[in-house]
């Protein structure tokens, strides 16, 4: 059995908790979140 892969796991719950921004209105503009820690 296989070790639990903490940081896995926080960095999903951390990307659940994320709020998405929209950034340019150009076809091919970066989109960007905002992660509770700054991210």
């Amino acid at each position: 059995m296989m070790p639990r892969e903490v940081a896995w796991r926080l960095f999903a719950d951390e990307l659940n908790a994320a709020l998405p921004m929209a950034t340019g209105s150009e076809e091919y503009s970066p989109n960007y979140v905002l992660t509770p820690l700054g991210a």
